[in-house]
């Protein structure tokens, strides 16, 4: 009988100790850069800047930033097909929360006719008011589209909160 007992407290004990263990996943390289992000679309006209899709009545795509699998200094920029449509990859310096393709266009993935270029990528911590209110993270760039050369539209917006009012609008 005795063995028995100490086989469950034995087993027991192993139990309550695995449960005791924590795994911390960690972060991303790039994790301060990445997100869903609610965007407006600017071109220019005149020397003033409009958002593209008030035009169509919508006030913003949406767009994500996320890691590549090699987890380094690339991510990549993702319209999901809402937009353009544009997948790439830039080079990011997290330090400083800035990003770009380095000065010449990269691969589309979403449509390999259609690379494109992107320039003065940043991220500004706490640089944004949601819809609804809420302080959050703003995101900037500047993009060329190799079908619309030596044309520069500015992608402007703000992270996506994930409350229910900071999603108020009319999304493209």
């Amino acid at each position: 009988m005795k063995k028995y007992i100490l086989i469950f407290i034995a087993i027991f004990a192993l139990t309550v100790q695995s449960c005791e263990k924590e795994f911390d996943p960690g972060g991303t390289v790039v994790e301060k850069l990445a997100g869903d992000w609610y965007c407006e679309f600017q071109y220019e006209d005149g020397g003033e800047w409009h958002n593209l899709l008030a035009l169509y009545g919508y006030d913003y795509f949406l767009m994500t930033s996320y890691n590549t699998a090699a987890n380094n200094n690339e991510m990549f920029i993702d319209d999901a097909e809402n937009l353009w449509p544009f997948k790439g990859k830039v080079i990011c310096d997290v330090n400083s929360l800035t990003f770009n393709t380095n000065g010449k266009q990269v691969e589309n993935l979403y449509d390999e006719t259609i690379p494109f270029e992107i320039k003065n990528g940043k991220v500004l911590q706490g640089g944004a008011h949601s819809v609804g209110g809420h302080v959050t993270d703003s995101i900037y760039m500047e993009a060329e589209f190799a079908d619309d050369p030596g044309t520069i539209y500015r992608i402007v917006g703000h992270r996506r909160t994930g409350f229910t009012e900071d999603e108020d609008f009319n999304l493209w």
